[in-house]
């Protein structure tokens, strides 16, 4: 298809770009940046290499020690300082991208086989409707949150409870990852982790050699476990690189372009627009108003062009999908972050969303102001002012903030020469003018971002004083009574809490648990309207576990007023006081989602074995009208497989293992073929295990030097009360007592059939 001569021009390029790509053109001697970057590269894979040692078991925890002993290799020759710069940087380059890809594949294969975020699941939509010929933006995602097995406490709240279900992003948000998709790549996960390494590699380079292996340092902190769980941002910020990119390299058209379908992906990447509209200000040549208004509809017309179809067909859908929930008239969403609001709430400030909004706005305001009128000093900063601008903002998640460091590191390296890579500019203010009024002259060796930073929080805090103390007031006090944990979960889910109404109008309730920088919604027994001067008490139950306490965790329960969208108010952060159970869940009652096999599960209790292959085996619910228990299914339909097992376990104090089950055995026992079930306490050395059959008449005990077998009597298709107590039996064989051992219902076959075994109650009984 090809000639010799297109053959070889085509490998000639690739050789050259590799060159520039480790820095083969600059053959020197590596400097402190590169041995500096080979050394963080280690520590990346060593930490990698024994976190995924820790998951493992077997002779298979060996197969890591490769990253382990590749770090320590990598750290040595760091100190080496006859070390080549090409050298340094490919392995440098070698071991972030193995680390990364072996922590991400490992963490996304067999820790987290689900997806986090209910932003994800829209872009699954997304992806489904377009294929399908519909336009997403006219359904909501609740069905395929259902799908997934999302507990109502991951689903995004308003302020009255409820969960926001539109798609809320624009059309480039799952239009990007639709190729992928087509190509195979069903977990979106796969399509993101794409985006990020291009990324990386990008980063790397179009970075000066001595810089190249430093440079990629800064996102193996975090971000590789953002990729896991289920943030997209490496999208938009991998479009912000190249963005950067084409500026410094003189395609500022394409630069603009790419600014645009960053925010065609994620709305939050606009953010930087304003600032951009500075820079084409200050470095057009020629009129500047035109080239600004040049720049704004290169910008739009980037941001439009993906979305227009979805426009087209149902405008209504997609402005009330991407644009209403970000408008102060919008039904507001609660506050959740690690920015400005979490400090706030630390102090006992309680400060309604619309607040953070204005905040928000005064901010990107007066940073505008600032980066404009200092735009020669400040201007390598341009892609923190909007890391500065949503630390404001009332939902500052970290990857609102984080995500920025991408085109940051390129901006800081282009302007490298200007100074040292780090260091920030003295502020001087020089004749400011502003409406006619002279700002005077200010002089100092004041860092300016720091400055800046310091006096716009202090602006805003007294700004956001003054808004509270107009018009009528919505305050409350709010007092957590007691805190408990009534089915034995091991984490509050019941809660009584005091609400006196100390403002002058009512306050229509709803409460939100906090035990982290993010808020989960808890049923009320009433949401009737609390008169001002009026106290009342209210039982809280929390949605589902995840919206629950976890035992001594600092908490605070946050109540909002669905009328007015307001924060009323919050109770002290205090750490959770409960009594904790010796068995979780012992009822299984309360279910949950398990990240590593994506199937219902009781809450506290991890469903492993060999008979998961199967799809139709598993855990489910006992049946209709019985509100506890679990059913657990194997179904072992294939031959030649050998003996296939479902565990039902959880970790418990070994002098809790003294235990009572009400089970339900609906097959014929048959011990030489393996069709069985029991309980199994082991703590990884020694293993000891009681098997119930119908088909022997008296206990027996079989004793190995590693484990022993407790075969007891049972009557098969009855309900029926086990108790067993292995402590005695343990040291009968003069094992070592351990503290914790692993607890298992079990159930066996090696003859193909469906069996099933229910179990209502698990009792720990005294110690």
């Amino acid at each position: 298809m090809f000639g010799t001569n297109t053959k070889q021009a085509v490998l000639q390029v690739l050789k050259e770009k590799s060159r520039i790509l480790i820095g083969d053109d600059n053959s020197g001697r590596a400097g402190r940046l590169n041995r500096i970057g080979l050394g963080l590269a280690g520590f990346f894979l060593i930490y990698s290499g024994l976190w995924i040692t820790y998951f493992l078991e077997g002779i298979v925890r060996l197969l890591p020690i490769a990253l382990v002993f590749f770090g320590i290799y990598s750290i040595v020759l760091s100190r080496n300082s006859e070390l080549k710069i090409p050298r340094a940087n490919l392995l440098a380059l070698l071991g972030h991208l193995t680390a990364l890809l072996s922590f991400y594949f490992f963490s996304s294969r067999f820790l987290t086989v689900i997806y986090s975020t209910d932003s994800i699941v829209g872009t699954y939509m997304g992806i489904v409707k377009t294929l399908h010929g519909q336009n997403p933006y006219i359904f909501n995602i609740k069905p395929y949150l259902e799908q997934f097995g999302f507990p109502q406490s991951l689903w995004t709240p308003h302020v009255d409870g409820t969960p926001e279900l539109h798609l809320n992003y624009p059309a480039l948000n799952f239009l990007s990852l639709l190729p992928f998709y087509l190509a195979g790549l069903h977990d979106l996960r796969d399509g993101v982790l794409l985006f990020h390494v291009a990324s990386l590699v990008l980063i790397f380079y179009v970075a000066p050699a001595r810089w190249k292996a430093v440079s990629i340092a800064p996102f193996a902190v975090g971000l590789p476990l953002a990729l896991v769980s289920s943030w997209t941002d490496s999208v938009w910020a991998f479009l912000l690189i190249l963005s950067a990119v084409y500026w410094y390299r003189g395609k500022r058209g394409l630069s603009l372009v790419m600014m645009g379908l960053a925010g065609a992906t994620k709305q939050i990447a606009l953010v930087a627009a304003p600032f951009t509209l500075v820079r084409v200000w200050h470095e057009s040549e020629g009129q500047r108003v035109v080239g600004v208004m040049r720049a704004a509809g290169l910008m739009l017309g980037a941001f439009l062009v993906p979305n227009i179809p979805f426009i087209i067909t149902s405008p209504v859908a997609w402005w009330q999908g991407t644009v209403t929930p970000y408008l102060p008239s919008g039904a507001p969403l609660v506050t959740e972050g690690v920015g400005f609001s979490e400090i706030m709430g630390d102090l006992g400030v309680a400060l309604s969303p619309s607040v953070y909004t204005l905040l928000t706005a005064l901010a990107g305001g007066l940073l505008f102001v600032t980066y404009a009128l200092s735009y020669s000093k400040l201007k390598r900063y341009l892609w923190a002012m909007p890391v500065f601008t949503l630390f404001f903002y009332h939902r500052s998640f970290p990857n609102y903030l984080c995500f920025w460091v991408f085109p940051l590191v390129i901006e800081l390296m282009f302007y490298r020469s200007s100074g040292s890579f780090w260091r920030l500019p003295n502020f001087h203010v020089s004749d400011w003018t502003l409406a006619g009024f002279s700002l005077g002259r200010t002089r100092g060796k004041l860092l300016s971002l720091l400055m800046v930073f310091l006096a716009l929080t202090g602006v805003l805090t007294a700004a956001s004083g003054a808004y509270m103390a107009r018009g009528p007031t919505l305050s409350a006090e709010v007092l957590v009574d007691h805190l408990a944990d009534p089915d034995s979960l091991g984490v509050a889910t019941q809660a009584v809490v005091a609400l006196n109404n100390t403002g002058t109008i009512a306050i229509s309730p709803s409460f939100f648990g906090k035990a982290g920088f993010e808020l989960r919604f808890w049923n009320s027994n009433s949401t009737t309207p609390l008169l001002p001067g009026a106290t009342s008490h209210y039982l809280l139950t929390a949605t589902d576990s995840g919206a629950a306490v976890p035992y001594k965790a600092g908490f605070r329960f946050q109540v909002y007023d669905t009328r007015t969208g307001a924060l009323a108010g919050q109770s002290r952060l205090v750490p959770a006081e409960f009594s904790v159970p010796r068995l979780a869940n012992p009822g299984l009652k309360w279910w949950t989602t398990d990240p590593s096999t994506a199937r219902k599960v009781p809450f506290g209790w991890k469903l492993t074995g060999s008979g998961l292959v199967e799809p139709t085996s598993g855990t489910a619910m006992v049946g209709p009208g019985i509100a506890q228990g679990t059913r657990l299914r194997l179904n072992y339909t294939a031959t030649g497989r050998g003996v296939e097992q479902l565990f039902l376990s959880q970790t418990v104090f070994f002098n809790a293992t003294n235990l009572t089950l009400l089970a339900y055995q609906s097959f014929q026992t048959d011990t030489s073929a393996n069709v069985l079930f029991g309980l199994r306490f082991t703590n990884g050395i020694h293993t000891m295990f009681y098997v119930f059959s119908n088909s022997v008449g008296q206990r027996t005990v079989v004793s190995y030097a590693e484990n022993t077998t407790v075969t007891l009597p049972i009557r098969a298709l009855t309900w029926t009360w086990l108790t067993v107590d292995p402590q005695p039996e343990w040291k009968a064989q003069r094992w070592a007592t351990p503290l914790m051992v692993d607890c298992s219902v079990f159930l066996e076959a090696a003859t193909p059939g469906v069996y099933s075994l229910d179990v209502i109650e698990v009792i720990a009984g005294l110690a």
